[in-house]
């Protein structure tokens, strides 16, 4: 395994940190949109805890299914990484449907999240060619 210093598709933590980040303002931000009196700072805890503990146990259940179906042995927090690039897709999906309405936000869901499953698809395929050799 090559170090990140020498490898261009390395993974890090800094795109889906930043775009949970901005999940979580989004969301605030929508659900103020929604209805603001209904909405207090409490709920941007009960955002972020919920979403940060469903993060790690998406990682958690992949490094299992790795492990149980022998397809390949990758560093956790590399599968952190990876799993959270889906926050990148949660925010543009989020924006359009606060710009455009529900619609938008169906539309945009379909076509950014298609390629986002082929990004992915190819994440694990290399991961799991670069275990077999």
């Amino acid at each position: 395994m090559k170090t990140p210093k020498n490898d261009l598709q390395a993974p890090d933590l800094y795109i889906p940190l930043m775009s949970f980040t901005t999940f979580i303002l989004i969301t605030g931000f929508y659900m103020g949109q929604k209805s603001a009196a209904d909405f207090t700072a409490d709920k941007l805890s009960y955002i972020f805890s919920k979403t940060l503990f469903l993060w790690l146990f998406e990682a958690m259940v992949l490094k299992g299914m790795f492990m149980c179906l022998n397809f390949g042995s990758p560093p956790f927090l590399e599968l952190v990484c990876y799993t959270g690039y889906k926050f990148v897709v949660l925010c543009i999906v989020m924006l359009a449907e606060l710009i455009g309405g529900l619609m938008a936000g169906y539309g945009t869901m379909a076509v950014v999240g298609l390629l986002f499953c082929y990004f992915y698809y190819c994440t694990l395929r290399r991961l799991q060619t670069s275990s077999t050799l």
